[in-house]
Formats: structure tokens, sequence, C-alpha cells
């Protein structure tokens, strides 16, 4: 479709009104952005916002948050499409780049401000993020032009500018597939490699500034937008101005003594202090942040590297007590393992079992601590013990093994006899039944029993779900049965059961028929 016949394609009635609401002037707040992309409002019931993408003559999209459904153009896109035939030559690119350094024409602030608003004021919140990341979209590009024609101040002023809407609004807007925190990534990333590069002295003293400022917001680092932290050592490397970067660290933690990114900023200042030749004060910081995880494992490993393993042990009793404390049951468990780790270590088989059996139970990795066990356990005492333990792992008060970890080890030890009874007692067919885990180990061994329990369950399940979706399954179940001896035989039985029972169900004889 072109812009000068599109009347064509539209209905008579749509482009009249469009037409008037062109000539009454409703058409407001246009904009033309890098590469050929129209923004409007248009003013009728409400406010709407319109947006075309050109290509040349050709109209290649367009939208419009207004509820008109009854056809494939609206009226306000009509009115937009007919002020950019009669005023397009007034509008070069927003973006257009500069050729000169620093001659940026574009209040970059304000107009990227007005990507939010307008979302915004769309209230179109299932796409929200995605909308405005896709508007930003052309403001990267532009950065990235600039920077390629080493308009570096201009291109550095949009992508701080990015950076700062994105991590100040990022909590306003539904960003569900990630395309706004995208956006702010790539941004990040050209600023990562512009100071890579080279930027001036100028230049780098003022995005270090400005990096001191955005830092202070924990959106960047708590949504995984930007690795503001990276950054700023960069521009430290650069410049060799570590001591500033050093306080402007300082700063955040007084702001965040205990939060999620509070180790993250420890880490870096440790970093900044050791470029900068002060090794000495890195200990009074590991220290003072000794109630933090990641911290505190730094002090953990010095301790272990010098074989130190009591004081070791005694460092990772105090972490297990503030976790506690805390009650942050996934951090007492990774001490636990760090403590496995020590005991292994010293050679303390004792500790080792003893803690190895807490976390087979407790731990997020059971089979991580089954083979450590088999490792320590004699191997004439392994299958006693095992049972032994099996049996006193069921009869924990939190519920016990789960029935998967238990077929893990089944099938770990060749308890094959085992793992068919697990599965005729705790499978049932389904889409997303663990059956297919079990099979492979078991048809062969155990043709008979696993061609009784598909007969048993896939009976139970076509007499207790209903729909096409179910009816094709329970087809697929069939098909895998025939694979057995005698499978064709119990299919056909199968068959004529649920044919005589279910003759009214015509989509399941039909997914059975195939």
């Amino acid at each position: 479709m072109k812009l000068n016949d599109f009347h064509k394609h539209v209905s008579r009635k749509i482009y009249e009104r469009g037409e008037e609401y062109y000539e009454d002037d409703m058409v407001d707040n246009v904009e033309h952005d890098y590469p050929d992309t129209w923004t409007a409002e248009v003013e009728g019931n409400d406010l709407y916002s319109v947006e075309i993408k050109l290509n040349g003559d050709e109209i290649v999209s367009w939208d419009c948050d207004c509820p008109y459904d009854y056809g494939d153009m609206c009226k306000h896109v009509v009115a937009v499409l007919l002020y950019i035939k009669d005023n397009r030559n007034e509008y070069p690119v927003t973006l257009e780049v500069s050729t000169k350094k620093g001659n940026a024409k574009v209040d970059y602030a304000k107009e990227i401000q007005k990507c939010f608003k307008h979302a915004y004021r769309s209230n179109d919140f299932s796409y929200e993020g995605q909308a405005i990341a896709y508007k930003l979209e052309s403001y990267v590009k532009k950065a990235e032009s600039l920077i390629n024609l080493n308009c570096q101040e201009e291109a550095m002023t949009i992508l701080l500018h990015l950076i700062r809407e994105i991590g100040e609004n990022y909590e306003e807007y539904d960003d569900y597939d990630g395309d706004l925190a995208g956006v702010c990534q790539n941004t990040a990333k050209l600023i990562a490699e512009m100071i890579e590069t080279g930027l001036t002295d100028d230049l780098l003293k003022s995005l270090m500034d400005e990096i001191g400022l955005l830092i202070k917001n924990s959106n960047y680092s708590n949504y995984g937008l930007a690795n503001l932290n990276g950054i700023l050592f960069s521009i430290s490397s650069k410049t060799a101005n570590f001591d500033n970067a050093i306080h402007i660290i300082d700063e955040a933690l007084k702001i965040e003594p205990d939060s999620f990114r509070t180790d993250s900023l420890v880490i870096s200042k440790i970093k900044l202090l050791e470029n900068a030749g002060r090794k000495e004060e890195i200990e009074d910081v590991v220290s003072s942040y000794l109630y933090l995880p990641e911290i505190r494992k730094i002090r953990l490993e010095e301790l272990i590297s010098k074989k130190q393993y009591e004081k070791a042990l005694a460092l990772i009793d105090e972490g297990i007590n503030i976790a506690e404390k805390k009650k942050h049951p996934g951090t007492v468990t990774d001490w636990k393992d760090e403590k496995l780790s020590v005991y292994k270590s010293m050679g303390n088989k004792g500790k080792t079992i003893e803690l190895a059996e807490d976390l087979f139970i407790t731990g997020r990795e059971s089979m991580k601590y089954y083979h450590i066990l088999k490792t320590v356990i004699p191997t004439e005492k392994w299958a006693g013990y095992l049972d032994d333990f099996l049996c006193k792992s069921g009869k924990q008060k939190n519920g016990g093994l789960s029935g998967h970890v238990l077929a893990k080890i089944y099938i770990a030890e060749e308890y094959w006899d085992r793992l068919m009874d697990y599965v005729e007692k705790n499978i049932h067919l389904g889409k997303y039944n663990s059956l297919g885990e079990y099979e492979p180990y078991l048809e062969q061994r155990y043709p008979e029993r696993m061609l009784a329990f598909y007969r048993s369950q896939i009976t139970d399940y076509a007499a207790k779900n209903v729909g096409r979706g179910h009816y094709k399954y329970v087809s697929d179940v069939l098909k895998i049965m025939k694979k057995y001896p005698d499978g064709t035989e119990t299919v056909n039985t199968l068959l004529a059961h649920f044919k005589s029972v279910y003759a009214n169900r015509r989509a399941m004889m039909e997914e059975l028929g195939k």
C-alpha cells in the first residue's frame, strides 16, 4: 500500500472521517523517528496514539490504540497518513545524525521520556514494555550511528538518557518478555564498548559522575538491567581514578548496607582497592561485611588455602547462625555444603558421612550427596548401609525422600525390581508423567508387567478424561503398547472396549481410528 494511493484500500466512510479529523487540526505531537517511523496523537472521543512505519512511499505498518475493530484501518490512522502526505518534507528524521561533535539538536531527555508517557497513556499493560522498547530501539540505533561518526559526546548523551529513564521507570511497566531490559542491557554494552575503544578524559570524568548517580538505583542490579559496577570499574581503570570510584561504591553501601546487591558492591570495592594498590584495606572491608555470605566465602577461601580448617569450620558455623536468624534456609544449606567440603579436605569420614546424610535429606541435590556417601562407605558395607539409610530417610518428619530421587537411586544401583514396583505404585499416565525416564530400563526386563501397567492406567485415564487432546493421548499410548509382546492383542481388546463404552464420543472414535 502506497502513501499516495492508500485511500483506495480504505472504506469511503472511514477515509472521509479521517479527512475531517485532519482538516480540523486534530492531529498533534507528530514525531518522525529513525529510520522512518511516525508517531502522533489524534483527538477524538479520547486522545489516541498512532504509529506508522514507512519505507519510502510504502506503508509498512500502522497501529492505533483506539477501540475500532471493524476493519484494517481506523479514521485516526487515515488522519495521520494525510498529515504525513502533506507535511512530510517539513519533517526530517528527528534523530538526524550530526556531523559535528557535540552538536546535539534534540532534547533527548524530553524525547525519551515521551516514549514512556505515551505508553502509559495507551493503557495497554500487556505489551507496554515491548511497545516502549520498540520506540527506544531507534535511539540506540541513533547512538550507534553517532559512534561510527566519532560523535562520542552526543552518542553518550543519548545512551545515558536511555539507561537513566529505563532504570527510573522500569517498575512502572510490564516487561514480561524482557524487551525493555534488553534495551537497557544493549545500552550498557555500548557504553562499555565506548570506554574500551577510548573516550576523552573530560567525557570519562562526566561519565563517572553520571554512573555515580545511577548506581544508587538498585533496579539495575535487581532486574539485571545493567552492570553499572563493571562500567565504573572500567572507567576507573582507564583514568586510574580509583579513589573516586571507591567513594561512589561507599555512598551506595551507605544506602544499602544489607540488600540483594550489597555483596556485589562490596566485591567491586575490593577489586578497586586491589587495583588502587590499597590491599591493606581489603582485610578491614572483608571483616566489616562478614554478615554477607559472598564476603564470608572470601575469608573462607583464604583459610582453606592455608589449611586452617578449624578456623574455617568456626567461620562456617557463624554463617549458619546468621542465616538461621534471618530465616534463609537456602543459605544454611549452602554453608553446610561448604562445611562438608572442609570435612572431606580434612579426611574426617565420620563428619563427612553425618553431614552428607543430612544434606541428602534436606538439601537441593540429593544425588550429589548419594554419590559422596558411596565413595566414603566401604564397598562391602554399602548395600546394607544404603537399605538402612533409605528406610531411615523415609521416616523423616518432613516426608522423607521424593519418589523421583528413590527412582534415580534404583537406576544407579540397578535395583530393577524396586524400580518396577515404584512405577506401578507411583506413576500415573498423563501428558506430563515421568514414565519415559524409567521405561527404557524396564521394557525389556518386565514386558508383561509394563503392558499390564499400561492397560490398567489407560483404561482409567480414558474413563476420567474428555476432549480431543486426551483422546489423542490415549491413541498415542495404544501405539506404544503395540511394541510389547502380545501388545497388539491387548490393544485390540481395549479398542473394542472403548468403542463399546464410549461410542457416543465421536472425537475419540476419530482419534482411535487414525
